[in-house]
């Protein structure tokens, strides 16, 4: 979306909002832009030498973007001196004009160095001169670091000039790292100390107006923009005034209020901007109106005026390419639309081989999978399916690396939520690293996909614009089945999240979504990929024909159905590794692992016993089973250990990849933002691991060990996906609820053979002891 493009520059322009200082009439023509201040500085320097005359003539130059060449031997001459931090600064400024990143964070640390810890305006000027330009680099552990340490310091008496400016760059920073939440809490504190008539008051409607649209608030967005559009346009600013009213434009069609739209767009000649983001945010805009009043010719006009602009950036092209499809798609010209839409998916995928952190953004990954479902909408409404489901596989390849990249909510305050998303900025580094080698990247060819899964079942749900669409896959065969509208959807599905144990209430789900003719036979296991807005549905509690589904068919949930055509067996090294309560407050989990242990024929390794060391050696073993707690810390849940914990990041970066992986702890597949089935638990799978077994929200103490038990006594070592279900038919004939059982789940396939065959005589024993 073009809004999101604009917003995304925010950075840059949070740091053209700062206050000034008095000094001498050197200084004051520094302060007052006088247009000649450099000549007047320049002067008084070479009278006197003196160190701070020195310094206003650096920030005298580098507002007039001299080269850093000119300010540097100022900065060398006076670096030493106490007003030395200021040149530095004023250098770093200089270079990060001339696109000089690397040398600017040289010059902003040297700034550092020299700055006085009581000069608390000078360092958090500094500190924020660093986080623009590790954001342009997207270093965003160092640029969210550096964030709160300013905002540290912006708190303390003497610095309240720049807090403002402050608040208003970590909540850019925040947004650009997907991070709403956050964002939202640093803006209403951002509005608590920004008055009216504050130079900063501007840029806080105009970003509480961008934050707005990435939440649907289109109402509130408009109100924001229009007050941040009127004072830019009181203070003759006149390309913010553009940028503004496009996303008041681009807000009001996102609502349907299209004469307001329409209005707005006449406001300027925005086709005929010299700037290109501006021409292209506006064909963009203009083509969604265009669509909306069924004036085809009119959009594809527009499409067709700004594809043949050599300005245009790529990335616009493929997001016009997209909305030039749906516009063919709406006249009925649906060859053309196929050639534009599959355009613009090529487009997406060229850009996602980058890997940048940018893209996990998720409004980003929400426009980027726009072009995916137009195109699968349109190949399923043809019946051709086989095609479909291709792009599906094509839209969902980057599942895992989508869902381990979400923020979690913000619960702890602001200050500690920015150091926790300092950790989990750094993750995200270390996890697109990881992620390169891992079964999600990329999607083979449809064909492939269909001969490896075999007779195995699949049934992936796509949300394909407005229209859930249900594809399955099974003995080389692919159906498909409208389920209709979303919105049709949101009521049941919100009543059955919210009470998963009314009968009636699974009944009505599960016959929406499970049409009989989409199930395999009675007793084959059903593989399922979801989507918006069935990602919260525990499909094991979902009831068909007057029972619930996994007494039918055994469940195992799948990223997508060509990372389940990828995994499967694999070499294993040793005997299966058992592990439980390593820091000892958990008599149940120690307990169940004593049992687990027995029945596996190996040992338990307990308490201080169970270290990160202790994970790792499980690395290419048959099994892993833990029984632990789980905690929720920047990057999901991790497991909680003797000497520290083990996240995602670690799973992924170490390649632990037992076989089978059974995480006997609270919410180890905890559900957040786009992935149902948990960063922990996906997180085995991207490392190599065949299947997880997991749980998607917390049980009570004495739940687990009693699915254990169960679980290995149905074969679970062999069979995990038919066990997972004899579990949970033993806890419901027991008399638990199903908000109970339903929480364990099975990720991944069903081929995890994890006994050797030295291991056969002792597993049989144990099972007859």
């Amino acid at each position: 979306m073009g809004w999101a493009r604009i917003g995304a520059a925010w950075l840059a322009v949070g740091c053209a909002c700062r206050g000034a200082s008095s000094a001498p009439s050197c200084a004051d023509a520094v302060t007052r832009r006088e247009p000649r201040a450099d000549v007047r500085c320049r002067i008084e320097f070479a009278l006197d030498r003196d160190p701070a005359t020195g310094a206003h003539l650096a920030r005298a130059l580098g507002r007039t973007r001299a080269a850093p060449a000119i300010i540097e031997p100022i900065a060398v001459a006076i670096g030493d001196m106490p007003a030395g931090a200021g040149a530095w600064n004023s250098l770093a400024e200089a270079r990060r004009l001339a696109g000089d990143t690397d040398g600017a964070i040289v010059a902003f640390r040297r700034a550092l160095e020299h700055r006085a810890r009581e000069d608390l305006i000078g360092r958090i000027d500094d500190l924020i001169g660093l986080v623009g330009c590790y954001s342009v680099g997207n270093q965003f552990r160092d640029a969210m670091r550096y964030t709160a340490e300013a905002y540290e310091l912006s708190r303390q008496p003497g610095a309240e000039s720049r807090r403002s400016w402050v608040l208003l760059n970590a909540a850019g920073l925040a947004f650009n790292l997907g991070d709403l939440p956050l964002t939202d809490a640093l803006m209403s504190e951002a509005e608590a100390v920004i008055a009216a008539n504050d130079d900063n008051w501007r840029y806080l409607r105009e970003f509480r107006g961008l934050v707005s649209i990435a939440r649907g608030r289109y109402q509130v967005a408009v109100t924001s923009l229009e007050q941040a559009v009127a004072a830019a346009r009181a203070a003759g600013q006149k390309a913010e005034v553009s940028t503004g009213s496009l996303n008041i434009a681009w807000a009001h069609v996102l609502a349907g209020e299209l004469d307001a739209a329409a209005t707005t767009l006449t406001l300027e000649p925005f086709a005929r901007s010299p700037d290109p983001e501006i021409r292209a945010l506006f064909t963009q805009i203009a083509i969604r109106l265009a669509v909306a009043r069924h004036d085809v010719a009119g959009a594809l006009a527009h499409a067709a005026a700004a594809l043949v602009d050599p300005a245009i950036p790529d990335y616009w092209r493929t997001t016009l390419d997209a909305e030039r499809g749906r516009a063919l798609v709406q006249a009925g010209q649906l060859a053309a639309a196929e050639a534009a839409l599959r355009s613009a998916v090529a487009g997406v995928e060229r850009a996602r081989e980058q890997l940048d952190l940018d893209a996990f953004k998720p409004w980003v990954l929400q426009e980027q999978r726009g072009p995916f479902e137009e195109l699968v909408d349109l190949l399923a409404r043809q019946g051709r399916v086989l095609e479909a489901l291709e792009v599906v596989q094509r839209a969902t390849a980057r599942s895992l690396l989508d869902g381990l990249a979400g923020p979690g909510p913000t619960t702890q305050g602001v200050s500690a939520e920015l150091g926790v998303a300092a950790e989990r900025a750094s993750g995200l580094r270390a996890l697109a690293h990881s992620i390169r080698a891992s079964v999600s990247v990329p999607a083979p060819a449809v064909s492939q996909v269909l001969s490896r899964l075999g007779a195995r079942h699949v049934a992936t749900y796509f949300r394909a614009v407005d229209r859930l669409w249900l594809l399955t896959a099974a003995h080389g065969a692919v159906r498909a089945f409208d389920l209709g509208p979303v919105e049709t959807l949101a009521g049941a599905v919100a009543s059955f999240v919210r009470d998963p144990d009314q009968a009636s209430i699974a009944d009505e789900l599960g016959g929406r979504l499970l049409p009989i003719d989409a199930l395999p036979a009675p007793g084959a296991p059903l593989f399922i990929a979801t989507d918006d807005p069935i990602r919260d549905v525990s499909f094991a509690a979902l009831r068909v024909g007057g029972t619930p589904l996994f007494e039918r068919n055994p469940i195992a949930y799948v990223p997508s159905a060509s990372v389940l055509a990828a995994l499967g067996a694999r070499p294993v090294e040793g005997s299966a590794i058992v592990l439980g309560d390593p820091t000892g407050d958990l008599a149940a989990a120690r307990g169940e692992a004593i049992e687990v242990a027995r029945r596996l024929g190996t040992d338990a390794h307990l308490g201080t016993a169970v270290t990160r060391a202790s994970v790792l050696a499980a690395s290419h073993a048959p099994m892993l089973h833990i029984a632990a707690h789980t905690e929720v810390g920047p990057t999901g849940a991790a497991l909680r250990l003797a000497d520290g914990t083990l996240t995602a990041g670690d799973v992924l970066d170490s390649g632990l990849a037992p076989r089978l992986v059974v995480l006997s702890s609270c919410a180890s597949a905890d559900a957040r933002d786009r992935d149902e089935l948990g960063p922990l638990a996906t997180a085995f799978l991207a490392a190599g691991a065949a299947t997880v077994v997991a749980t998607r929200w917390s049980v009570e103490d004495e739940v687990a060990p009693r699915f254990a038990r169960a679980f290995y006594a149905a074969d679970g070592a062999r069979d995990p996906v038919r066990a997972v279900a004899a579990a949970q038919r033993d806890l419901a004939a027991a008399g638990f609820k199903p908000s109970t059982w339903a929480a364990f789940v099975v990720i991944g396939t069903d081929e995890s053979p994890t006994a050797t065959k030295e291991h056969d005589h002792d597993h049989r024993t144990a099972d007859a002891r």
